[in-house]
């Protein structure tokens, strides 16, 4: 669209020299230009004027508070998500509400509160919270319908809205350490692929054919509904190893020279799918690519900023896809038009006092837009995946052998595991050992045999371990090099602050503290984001390269 700002003034100016009606029309072309370039300039999250807008958002959602406890987790993820610290009033209101939710068990026959519940207690990353999420995780679990949807407690058939949240939920469950059962991501996944229109499309209440069945129709078919199946796919693929290229175009490895002592060890466990995914029994992969293929296409193809009803609950929808779809082709674009497209259109519909307002409620709907301007998913996305396979696999759940368990200063804690030197060593070289995981859980180290001899072939088979497929070996032959002070262990160290698992990476960091004698290290790492790691990495490795120029390094 072309501001007519200036060109009017232009307009109104009256000359009857020819000279300066020319130049008034070389300048009225110029004006529509450079003001048609800049109402079409693309926006990001990080735009001043998207930051703020999301200000004035935020400043109503402190204000403002809603009756059900998805609306008011809906608020706190949204405030949490641009500052707001814990301890923040409305985040402290939704964590208890979701507390006191947790207790009564009375969940109500829709699963949108309950879902929400589980995702917030999951982002608050609280283990003292564990058993309130397992509790109300094994009921949404438990509403799961034979077909694999989720709906109302009284209806037979699936409710594709319903679902999404409840898909999301499983997923940040997954994420952070709980057992979501295979059968159920099968489930649900196929009763995404069976209840997907000819068009490409997805309904409300699903018409679902039964298994082998062809597509049959479904209605309304909107964006929203599109968005949110399709969305949910993204976000079970995520959960599951699937056959390379069968989303995006394989990529090849990049392949990373190792140190000698760093090539031994191999990922034992690749019949369970690379990063702990597992591989599904159930589905057809052939007809899951058709259905993303035709889902994306009819996306694309409906995709409007001008949504009538439930418009901010569509707009978190379709983030919500398009966050996932990125990951899952590695397609980062950085200026996306739908996100600009949103923009400008909550930027034209936002009320004086900050807040939107549709379908929803005035708290719901901004809180959805607040997310939408924030890219909230993919914040969630970058940040799990910042803390590593080790929270996605291991999690903060109770060690498996409970016999074993003692208290501590008021917390149960799992008692260290006996046995000489090379039988704990045979432990970590073991994925397949169920002791590997107490092992790890147990803050443990390998203490090692005071024979000179047999210390250092000890040394190198821990050094060997730092590159392992399991978080749990990586985990612990880390933590007990650092409590080594040898210059020859560094090189081992400084690869481990690479690791994608911020534990691993902090007791590396903790062993280069105690070797170097520098205390205090050399970067904070109580909020690790990807630039601080990367100053990490680059800090300690020119301190161990100015005390030995001639060190082999990882590149």
């Amino acid at each position: 669209m072309i501001r007519t700002d200036e060109s009017n003034f232009l307009l109104r100016m009256r000359n009857p020299a020819g000279l300066l009606r020319t130049i008034c029309c070389c300048l009225f072309a110029l004006a529509a230009v450079c003001g048609g370039t800049k109402s079409a300039r693309a926006v990001t999250p990080d735009s001043p004027e998207v930051k703020a807008l999301v200000t004035r958002a935020t400043k109503f959602l402190e204000q403002t508070t809603h009756e059900q406890v998805g609306g008011k987790v809906l608020i706190a993820i949204a405030l949490k998500q641009n500052g707001r610290d814990i301890s923040h009033p409305k985040i402290k209101e939704a964590l208890d509400e979701c507390l006191k939710y947790a207790t009564t068990g009375n969940y109500g026959d829709e699963n949108y509160n309950l879902a929400l519940a589980i995702i917030f207690l999951c982002e608050m990353e609280d283990s003292a919270q564990r058993p309130q999420v397992q509790k109300m995780l094994t009921d949404l679990l438990g509403r799961q319908k034979p077909n694999g949807s989720w709906s109302y407690t009284q209806n037979t058939t699936g409710d594709t809205s319903q679902t999404q949240y409840a898909v999301l939920a499983l997923w940040s469950a997954a994420r952070h350490g709980y057992d979501v059962p295979l059968p159920a991501i099968e489930g649900v996944l196929n009763w995404l692929i069976r209840t997907q229109d000819p068009s490409g499309g997805w309904g409300y209440q699903g018409n679902d054919p039964g298994p082998g069945g062809n597509r049959i129709a479904q209605s309304p078919l909107t964006l929203s509904l599109g968005a949110a199946a399709l969305g949910s796919i993204y976000i079970l693929t995520d959960l599951l190893q699937l056959p390379e290229g069968l989303i995006a175009p394989p990529k090849g490895p990049a392949v990373k020279k190792l140190p000698p002592a760093l090539q031994e060890i191999q990922d034992k466990r690749a019949n369970q799918g690379r990063n702990g995914k597992r591989v599904p029994a159930s589905v057809d992969f052939a007809r899951l690519k058709k259905t993303m293929d035709d889902g994306k296409n009819f996306v694309q193809k409906v995709f409007t900023a001008e949504i009538a009803d439930w418009t901010h609950y569509a707009y978190y929808a379709y983030e919500r896809y398009e966050s996932f779809r990125e990951i899952a082709e590695g397609d980062f674009p950085p200026e996306p038009k739908w996100y600009t497209d949103l923009y400008k259109s909550l930027n034209s519909s936002v009320e004086g006092d900050g807040y939107w307002n549709s379908s929803e409620t005035p708290a719901s709907g901004t809180a959805f837009s607040v997310l939408v301007l924030s890219r909230s998913t993919r914040k969630v996305i970058k940040r799990i995946e910042a803390l590593g396979e080790g929270i996605l696999l291991g999690g903060m759940g109770l060690p498996p052998n409970t016999a074993d368990l003692k208290e501590r200063n008021g917390k149960l804690v799992d008692s260290p595991l006996s046995g000489t030197v090379d039988e704990l060593l045979g432990i970590l070289e073991d994925d397949s050992n169920p002791e590997l995981a107490r092992l790890a859980e147990s803050n443990q180290v390998v203490a090692l045999d005071p024979d000179i001899t047999r210390r250092a072939g000890q040394i190198n088979r821990l050094r060997a371990m730092v590159s392992a497929g399991a978080y749990e070996t990586r985990l612990v032959a880390v933590r007990s090099l650092a409590k080594v002070r040898d210059l020859d262990n560094v090189p081992a160290l400084l690869y481990a602050l690479s690791d994608p698992d911020i534990r691993i990476v902090r007791e590396a960091d903790r062993g280069l503290r105690f070797n170097s004698r520098k205390l205090l290290g050399v970067v904070e790492l109580d909020t690790p984001t990807k630039e601080t790691l990367a100053e990490l990495r680059a800090r300690w490795r020119a301190w161990f390269l100015s005390i030995r120029p001639d060190a082999e390094l990882l590149d």
